[in-house]
């Protein structure tokens, strides 16, 4: 998985195994190519953390608590309803 910030998005490169490897991970990336589009779940656990600025208060809200500047991937997986609807698949 390649991870990668694009200015407030988060952009995950994600690899399937070789066709004919594993029926399974066949089968979802046809459904996949043929869907277009769906929902990802990202699971990650912050490592290291810090108060928000004053700009990034007055641009977030005072609901923002703090910002997480480390933080260590614990997983990501296509889902058919994802928790953040942001988290969308943009190609395969």
């Amino acid at each position: 998985v390649n991870l990668v910030l694009e200015g407030s998005t988060w952009i995950a490169d994600v690899e399937f195994a070789p066709r004919d490897v594993s029926e399974d991970a066949d089968r979802i990336y046809r459904a996949l190519s043929w869907a277009g589009t769906g929902a990802c779940s990202i699971g990650f656990v912050v490592v290291e953390r810090r108060a928000p600025t004053s700009a990034e208060r007055a641009a977030h809200g005072d609901a923002l608590e703090w910002i997480a500047t480390k933080s260590q991937l614990l997983e990501i997986s296509i889902s058919g309803v994802g928790a953040d609807g942001g988290a969308v698949l943009q190609t395969v």
